[in-house]
């Protein structure tokens, strides 16, 4: 990693010091994080939560997508902080976003099989981009999507006290009206646009 040495005054430093989102953050870090619009700033509410989470998995409450993946026959690997990667090329990523009322919002995606004629034009970029950076499960082993579901829903409630309840009526109305009126067609909806991140793209606002 290159480096240098900027001189800064005192009283610059010390305002760096109160940027600080946890005591071991490098100045560079907290210097990128204020300038750089594309960094997710956690709240200290989501690190409570990510320490929780922590504790959850050094306690065998569950297991990581990668630990998952490897179980499944396919040698997989973290990059970054919030994505998985087999050879070189991503197979999931995920996001987080703490709500009002402290609902925690979380979502994720495990590619099972890609479309190279569909997914360029859902997400705006070339089919080259897709085939040089994306992978799917289907791509490394031929498993039945059945058995991935299984995989995944034994490994996220192990050792966790969970329940199931059926959706209401209101509830599958909104889902309905949804899958309608957002997701029947890949285009975004008018004054939506979006701005490249990496191997994602995200909603400017």
């Amino acid at each position: 990693m290159d480096m240098t040495m900027v001189q800064l005054r005192k009283s610059t430093v010390e305002k760096l010091k109160k940027q600080k989102r946890y005591p071991r953050q490098t100045y560079d870090e907290v210097v990128n994080e204020l300038i750089d619009d594309d960094v997710e700033i956690l709240t200290p509410e989501e690190l409570k939560e990510i320490e929780q989470g922590l504790a959850d998995i050094k306690a065998g409450h569950g297991k990581s997508l990668e630990q998952v993946a490897k179980e499944l026959g396919i040698n997989a690997a973290l990059e970054n902080k919030n994505d998985i990667i087999v050879n070189g090329k991503k197979i999931s990523g995920n996001a987080s976003k703490l709500m009002d009322k402290g609902i925690y919002l979380q979502h994720g995606t495990l590619a099972y099989d890609i479309d190279n004629r569909l997914m360029p034009s859902a997400l705006n970029i070339t089919k080259d981009s897709v085939m040089e950076k994306a992978t799917s499960i289907l791509q490394h082993k031929k498993i039945h999507h059945q058995k991935i579901y299984n995989t995944l829903k034994n490994n996220f409630i192990n050792n966790k006290d969970f329940r199931t309840e059926e959706l209401s009526k209101y509830e599958l109305m909104r889902a309905e009206d949804l899958a309608k009126t957002n997701y029947s067609v890949i285009t975004l909806p008018t004054g939506y646009s979006l701005k490249n991140k990496g191997a994602c793209y995200v909603e400017r606002g």
